[in-house]
């Protein structure tokens, strides 16, 4: 985990740093993305949500589907438990106003795809592409947006 930074190279090396384990937890990547940016999390630096010259936003990245089973609704251990985690993780991020971003990567799995736009906030907010051709580019489109965003409240 990296808390919150405005250092760019921090940023990067530490993205630089990540290797694949295993399984895939979309979910637990989405819980702690809004803990980083929540001011009642486990994490501090993050500001109030009230703070209404600030963008809070949370980019959900992933090429693989939900494997990893966790606690949930049923109060069983199990992949549809995790997915309605994520459900309820993404509905209670926008509820706050963060501006919910997914990406789906080198993604064919219908499913997966689905949760992630249903995870998104509308208008534009989901991408999927390749990793060869458009993961790059979606990213630096999310970037703009929010920089887009930044500028408005500022004035």
């Amino acid at each position: 985990m990296l808390p919150l930074t405005d250092s760019l190279s921090t940023v990067n090396s530490t993205l630089a740093s990540f290797q694949p384990h295993g399984r895939t937890h979309i979910a637990l990547g989405a819980e702690f993305g809004w803990q980083v940016i929540s001011p009642d999390g486990v994490f501090s630096g993050a500001r109030p949500y009230s703070d209404e010259k600030n963008v809070k936003a949370v980019v959900i990245l992933t090429d693989g589907i939900q494997t990893a089973p966790g606690w949930g609704p049923s109060e069983n251990r199990t992949v549809a438990d995790a997915e309605e985690n994520l459900r309820a993780i993404c509905e209670g991020m926008r509820d706050r106003k963060i501006e919910v971003f997914t990406v789906g990567y080198d993604l064919t799995d219908t499913h997966t795809l689905d949760l992630l736009k249903a995870c998104a906030n509308p208008g534009q907010h989901f991408a999927s592409s390749d990793i060869e051709n458009g993961v790059k580019q979606m990213l630096t489109t999310i970037a703009n947006r929010i920089k887009e965003k930044m500028v408005r409240l500022a004035n």
